[in-house]
């Protein structure tokens, strides 16, 4: 028995304290109304234990925050905020780099408007892609800047054009909470139909 013992324990592996895998970054960035994700790889004899903390220094822990991943809706309160985890085990405890926060508020285009020709009696479309802090709204415009009612979306649907429209202009105002932004207009081409066709039968 004292020879099984002594080689049974010869093969057990020593408990190893916390270790980092992949560290935090030094900053990173977000818009204003997403969420703001931080996330530690460590390594080290199970069960590892996390605690996310505010600032380089505090001991005053965030409520909850226990998982490798930090995420939460962030605002512009939150810029500058520095953030850290201490990993933990029953042998001992690391601490990650210090990742600071940086949120804003400001909105750009990713997707502009693209100037398109139609046929008379045929749909037509503007679509922008926007981007930056949350929530976001859109308000069409005619080219002499008059709001079109009720398009508020990111996709203005135009149907049945005519003729009268030909040479038309068009542009959005993308709001948030913080800023506003122009598109660049959009022109709508509307020309005659090769062959217009009546149905019969």
């Amino acid at each position: 028995l004292n020879h099984y013992q002594t080689g049974t324990n010869s093969f057990r592996v020593a408990a190893l304290p916390p270790s980092i895998l992949t560290d935090l970054p030094a900053t990173t960035n977000f818009y204003a109304g997403h969420t703001a994700s931080f996330k530690i790889l460590a390594d080290g004899t199970a069960p590892l234990a996390y605690q996310w903390y505010t600032g380089a220094t505090s001991t005053t822990p965030i409520n909850g925050a226990t998982n490798e991943v930090l995420a939460f809706a962030c605002s512009p309160a939150d810029d500058g905020v520095s953030y850290r985890v201490v990993v933990t085990n029953s042998v001992g405890s690391v601490t990650s780099s210090v990742v600071v926060l940086t949120v804003s508020t400001n909105l750009q285009i990713v997707g502009p408007l693209t100037s398109i020709t139609r046929n008379v009696g045929s749909a037509a479309v503007f679509e922008i892609v926007a981007d930056g802090a949350l929530p976001i709204s859109y308000q069409w415009h005619k080219g002499d800047s008059t709001p079109i009612a009720g398009e508020t979306n990111a996709v203005l649907w135009l149907s049945n054009v005519q003729s009268a429209a030909d040479g038309s202009s068009y542009y959005v105002s993308i709001i948030n909470p913080y800023t506003s932004l122009d598109s660049d207009p959009a022109m709508l081409t509307v020309q005659d139909r090769a062959v217009t066709k009546s149905p019969t039968g």
